[in-house]
């Protein structure tokens, strides 16, 4: 696919297959600064954005670099290999499959409820006269 005819839908799409933010994205491609989250939105929906940002992401993937499924079968790996001459390696390997899993998340049915204390305040005191000390 060629470049986008518009130059700031290319110039978004260029500066998202970079590594920029969303906002970052269209701050650099020239549209207003305080208006990013919702114009990256609305690009995003374009169906020649959506092409062009898929085929950049297509031209970025190499070999070299792993997968998801190839680094957890790499850490796999490593946790077998190393469980017994260095614990620690392999410990450090299951914490980082967790990770990538959000294992340590709790799903949000999981999650306990909030609930809703109500604090009343005391009643205040009754007027005391004279020399009178109440300690009610």
């Amino acid at each position: 696919m060629a470049p986008l005819k518009n130059i700031r839908h290319e110039r978004f799409c260029l500066e998202l297959a970079a590594g920029c933010s969303q906002a970052e994205a269209v701050k650099r491609a020239g549209y207003a600064g305080g208006s990013g989250r919702y114009f990256a939105s609305r690009l995003r929906r374009f169906p020649d954005v959506v092409a062009r940002l898929k085929e950049l992401e297509e031209a970025t993937v190499s070999e070299s670099v792993f997968t998801i499924i190839r680094r957890k079968e790499a850490l796999s790996e490593i946790i077998r290999k190393e469980v017994r001459a260095h614990p620690m390696a392999a410990i450090a390997a299951i914490s980082e499959l967790n990770k990538m899993d959000r294992a340590y998340e709790a799903p949000k049915e999981e999650r306990p409820p909030i609930r809703i204390i109500e604090v009343r305040l005391p009643a205040e005191p009754e007027a005391v006269s004279g020399n009178q000390v109440s300690c009610a």
